[in-house]
């Protein structure tokens, strides 16, 4: 089923330079499903005010069956350590929308202030086919909400632990889909930093002309936005580019290396890598690209693709 994730997108402290963490840098919650990104600094009205005090803390977060402003709670579709995110019907427009509510616990926290905050400014920002639509935002009851476009086909990672490695062809399809939408965030100045399969949702898995959309800006930023803390580690470590891993900013190249990391997912039904957290990293960063058997023209322009997007050296992308 489709499921809208909330992802805390919190930084891994490494412990020094050259060291590697030896707990778990994924910060998955326990919902899948998109997460709408998380604000640039751009204070919305009332949403500070809301988080910063009593009023957050005092609210409840609304139920099923119960009317949110303009919405009506549906369903429960995802949970996670941020709040909720609901399937709601959009009572103005009649329309389906996922509808995130944010934990009042959350309401004491700066970093969590802007990061809600820029959710709602990054995905406006972005135009794109291939990246949710942001619809409303704003608080209620005291607590701070997103609504964005609902995907009901669930997401890519959920197809692949269903049914494994995709046909070749629509597995191309899908990926040069997700490029076309780093390439609209990388014009706005957006990197992702957490291109993965969940973070990709499908409109409908059962057709052969599927339509996919990125989600999950949680842990986007700009370059202007200056809340990566120096040193850390952000993302998700199948996905991580050799640079990331060892504690360097995001950039558009290191999201080129998290598609092509995708790519192999999607042909193969699992990520390049596999290990534990440790073995995972030393493997992006010393181990050869992975390559597909065959001789045939396809598998040769794959193999080139791999051979570009997961580059040890970022120039090389």
């Amino acid at each position: 089923c489709s499921v809208h994730r909330l992802d805390p997108g919190v930084a891994c402290q490494r412990p020094g330079q050259g060291v590697l963490p030896a707990s778990r840098a994924d910060h998955q919650s326990a919902v899948r499903g998109p997460h709408m990104g998380e604000g640039n600094g751009i204070l919305y009205p009332g949403i500070t005010r809301a988080l910063s005090g009593k009023e957050l803390r005092m609210a409840q977060l609304p139920r099923v069956g119960d009317t949110f402003g303009r919405y009506r709670i549906d369903d429960r579709i995802g949970q996670g350590g941020m709040g909720v995110v609901f399937g709601a019907t959009d009572l103005s427009f009649e329309r389906r929308v996922a509808l995130k509510v944010v934990s009042a616990a959350l309401g004491d926290s700066p970093e969590f202030q802007r990061r809600f905050e820029r959710e709602a400014s990054l995905l406006a920002r972005l135009s794109s086919p291939h990246v949710i639509d942001i619809f409303d935002f704003g608080v209620q009851d005291g607590c701070p909400y997103i609504a964005t476009q609902f995907i009901g086909g669930g997401d890519l990672g959920g197809l692949l632990q269903a049914r494994g490695a995709m046909p070749p062809r629509l597995a191309a399809q899908v990926c040069a889909q997700v490029a076309d939408a780093l390439h609209d965030a990388h014009r706005a100045g957006v990197v992702h930093r957490d291109v993965k399969p969940s973070n990709v949702l499908l409109r409908d898995p059962d057709t052969l002309d599927l339509h996919a959309y990125l989600c999950d800006f949680g842990i986007a930023r700009t370059e202007a936005d200056g809340l990566t803390v120096p040193g850390s580690v952000t993302g998700t470590w199948s996905y991580l580019s050799p640079e990331c891993g060892k504690g360097a900013s995001g950039s558009p190249s290191s999201d080129i290396y998290a598609l092509g990391c995708l790519l192999w997912a999607t042909l193969t039904g699992a990520p390049p890598f596999r290990g534990s957290d440790v073995e995972i990293a030393i493997a992006h960063q010393e181990a050869p690209i992975p390559q597909l058997a065959g001789a045939d023209e396809f598998t040769r322009q794959v193999n080139t693709v791999l051979n570009r997007s997961l580059a040890k050296d970022p120039r090389r992308r």
